[in-house]
């Protein structure tokens, strides 16, 4: 198995995406119906966030983003 990159080994950052997992399961799933495919997905999603997580910024989040409204 290759070796997880230094940033994914914090446990805040862990945390973070860990506690986000249930939601973006659910949402994957009922987006693709297919739970392999959704769980490809989420690992896809975290990936991507540790892999970035050096350019993330959280002046640029707008409201909308961190506020949604339920329209």
């Amino acid at each position: 198995m290759a070796s997880l990159p230094e940033r994914s080994r914090d446990p805040w950052a862990r945390a973070l995406l860990e506690q986000n997992r249930p939601w973006l399961m659910a949402y994957f799933l009922g987006a693709t119906g297919a739970p392999a495919a959704a769980e490809d997905l989420v690992q896809a999603v975290f990936a991507a966030a540790i892999e970035n997580a050096d350019r993330f910024d959280a002046s640029r989040i707008s409201s909308e983003t961190r506020f949604p409204s339920a329209s």
